[in-house]
């Protein structure tokens, strides 16, 4: 293996070929090919200055090729060194071959990859002495945050990008096959969202809002579970409750699969399998649960990551690239997105609005640019809260802390429980924005927060307060569980 210091002399060569061919190229689209290197991968910074100046003198005089004469003079317009012009002249003698953008693109690529695995060696070889006495998920977060690190620099690079007046081919095989170009919506299981959006698309940022305790990581969780139900995969984050607590509420909702019941609305409650206080039938539905999840070679996954404390966007987007190297990430959860502000400082609402900034920015960049939905709660205004208690509804402009809610937003749905909804386990539900289509109405939820269930109601009107959910006594277990689970 090669030393870095080698590694380094050689890539030196290979980025001043590629900056030789964008200043004899004298145009600004090769100028902005190289610019997409992030400044700390120049092993020579005084080049990343010259090419920012030949850029901005190019788009300061509004031509296409640059010159000597136009350099000059906007040095001398700027009060700038006019040392610059030697490195300039330098690059302008160099003996090389003008290549097409295509070529000078890949020839970007390959020193982005290559700078990528130099400077990770060297990150890695600064960190072996701190490593020596460390425990293995110590060593591991700071290989993933190194990588995310240097990753991070050279997202950009690695995004799809193309002249769209020739490649519309997938836009005209969609036309001609009458086949949704978006076929990859995940279904959340409640079918007003899903026929309002079509599904969470890759790219989506949505947000569950509500007051405290008002249900929205239920409805999450349930989002989950039901992405789990059709097959699909869900990466689910949680800073507020230790993995095996989530582990036991997917279990519980399990258990108040409608499948196990012969259609009828029951469970198993969190609490009661937390505390071993489960009932003989109890046992018996749980296990059957816990073994269906297991094995059911039909369902996706939901794969529980527990946040270390002060963890951000993007130790999640590290943790994220890893996963997708193993499975196809459907889905993500982020419970709680205002959790993830890392070592971020400043004032509560600037760094709150970065976080939603960053974590849309992750939702339509992911695996490449291809994109995931990722869905998160946000607490309400108290003073949205009582107004919503009056008029039955929420309006766009209620999340707590920073407008960037509304603005970063594709999706956003509200939760509204009064105490007379409370009585008949029932939720209010809307939207207030969905970017590609119409908003949903107010409408009722059913829910069981005993063990985490939350679905729609059909045939039930906002106004009208629908029914109670029924229940099943605990005379009927063993019916049930004859007939329904073939448990003797």
């Amino acid at each position: 293996m090669t030393s870095i210091s080698q590694e380094k002399d050689r890539l030196t060569k290979h980025l001043e070929k590629i900056l030789a061919v964008c200043l004899q190229a004298r145009s600004l689209e090769y100028l902005h090919k190289a610019l997409v290197i992030p400044e700390n991968f120049f092993l020579n910074a005084y080049w990343y200055s010259l090419l920012n100046l030949c850029s901005d003198a190019m788009i300061e005089y509004d031509t296409e090729e640059l010159s000597e004469e136009f350099l000059l003079r906007f040095i001398q317009k700027k009060k700038l060194l006019a040392g610059v012009l030697l490195s300039y002249k330098e690059f302008m003698e160099m003996d090389v071959q003008i290549v097409s953008i295509h070529r000078l693109k890949l020839e970007v690529d390959i020193y982005l990859e290559d700078i990528s695995k130099v400077m990770f060696r060297q990150t890695a070889n600064n960190s072996f002495k701190n490593w020596e006495d460390s425990s293995y998920d110590q060593i591991k977060k700071d290989i993933f945050t190194g990588i995310n690190t240097i990753d991070m620099g050279r997202g950009s690079t690695s995004l799809p990008e193309g002249n769209i007046n020739r490649d519309m081919d997938d836009v005209v095989i969609s036309i001609d096959t009458e086949t949704p170009m978006n076929t990859k919506g995940v279904l959340t299981g409640f079918p007003q969202i899903d026929q309002k959006t079509g599904g969470f698309i890759p790219g989506d940022l949505i947000f569950v809002l509500a007051y405290t305790s008002q249900g929205k990581s239920t409805l999450l969780q349930n989002f989950a579970y039901n992405v789990m139900l059709s097959g699909k995969n869900c990466v689910y984050f949680v800073n507020e409750l230790q993995y095996k607590q989530v582990k036991v509420k997917f279990l519980s909702r399990h258990t108040a699969n409608p499948d196990f019941w012969g259609g009828q609305l029951n469970g198993v409650a969190t609490k009661a399998i937390e505390e071993g206080t489960l009932s003989p039938n109890e046992k018996k539905v749980t296990r059957h649960a816990a073994t269906d999840i297991r094995n059911n070679k039909g369902y996706g996954r939901i794969y529980v990551v527990q946040l270390e404390s002060g963890a951000s966007v993007s130790s999640i987007e590290a943790k994220l690239t890893s996963l997708q190297t193993a499975f196809d990430v459907d889905f993500v959860v982020i419970d709680d997105l205002r959790l993830c502000t890392g070592n971020m400082k400043g004032e509560d609402k600037k760094v709150l609005s970065k976080v939603v900034i960053n974590a849309k920015k992750l939702a339509v960049n992911f695996n490449g640019g291809k994109g995931v939905p990722i869905a998160s709660p946000w607490q309400t205004k108290q003073t949205s809260f009582e107004t919503a208690k009056e008029t039955g509804k929420y309006a766009i402009n209620v999340a707590s802390d920073t407008n960037e809610v509304e603005k970063q937003a594709d999706i956003m749905l509200w939760l509204l429980q009064t105490e007379d909804l409370e009585r008949k386990h029932q939720v209010l539900s809307g939207m207030t924005k969905n970017r590609m289509g119409p908003k949903i109405e107010s409408h009722v939820l059913m829910e069981n927060w005993s063990y985490g269930y939350m679905s729609e109601l059909s045939d039930v009107v906002a106004e009208s307060g629908g029914n109670t959910v029924p229940e099943i006594s605990s005379d009927d277990y063993d019916t049930l569980l004859a007939d329904v689970l073939n448990i003797d």
